[in-house]
């Protein structure tokens, strides 16, 4: 079902059926959510940042078992082969932006799912604690647009991060009912994570969709559209 290579120290599983390829993400522990150092990080770069903190959940130490998660967003190329689109959307080796339902149609017909959000911040952050998945700091403009590209056609060209996953900041439906903070009540609208090269060129603080505790609810969402990515369970 799967052929394995190992690519800069990642294991990358092809799922033959689809050739989809997936990355391998070790299980393990992390601090989920935004902690007071990442804050720090962040009055560091900017003294006045454009969210709520309310929208951010504290710090919390979530276990998450291992499993394997799409190389990158999935693309129109493979969209359009199991969607009936009435017209082709976008480019074909940019991220695929669809509606909620869209994109459960196609989890369902691939055996596939989308990944939850601890799972989602956990493959992003790839075991590092600063408030980038690139650093305490911004990079460069030139640095930059290697990590918010949406063309997925050379990868050699962009950049991936510790798991070896690539597009990160394009945005990306979650399967968990968004949830303001842990005490608040589940809405009818989902997570939705990354989304940083949705902004791109940025205007003032949109940096911050740069954050790997950055999240939001997805009635914000343009047309109800988003990119996603999928997770193949090993157990």
């Amino acid at each position: 079902m799967f052929t394995l290579k190992n690519e800069m120290g990642n294991i990358i599983a092809t799922y033959l059926p689809y050739n989809l390829e997936f990355v391998y993400i070790p299980e393990g522990v992390y601090n989920k959510g935004f902690s007071d150092e990442e804050k720090c990080q962040a009055r560091k770069i900017s003294k006045e940042i454009s969210f709520g903190e309310t929208e951010m959940e504290f710090e919390k130490a979530v276990q998450v078992s291992d499993f394997l998660v799409t190389r990158t967003p999935i693309l129109n190329s493979f969209a359009n082969r199991y969607i009936d689109f009435e017209y082709f959307k976008g480019e074909e080796n940019f991220a695929a932006y669809l509606k909620k339902e869209s994109v459960d149609s196609l989890c369902q017909q691939l055996n596939l799912r989308l990944p939850t959000e601890v799972e989602w911040e956990y493959f992003v952050r790839a075991g590092s604690t600063d408030l980038f998945s690139f650093g305490k700091e911004l990079p460069n403009e030139d640095e930059l647009n290697k990590w918010l590209s949406f063309d997925f056609t050379d990868l050699n060209c962009i950049n991936c991060n510790g798991f070896g996953v690539y597009g990160i900041y394009t945005g990306e439906w979650c399967s968990d009912y968004y949830k303001e903070n842990s005490y608040s009540p589940k809405t009818e609208e989902f997570v939705i994570k990354g989304g940083r090269a949705y902004f791109w060129p940025w205007q003032e603080n949109e940096w911050i969709w740069c954050m790997s505790a950055m999240r939001m609810s997805s009635k914000g969402l343009i047309d109800g559209e988003c990119g996603f990515r999928l997770v193949y369970d090993l157990n």
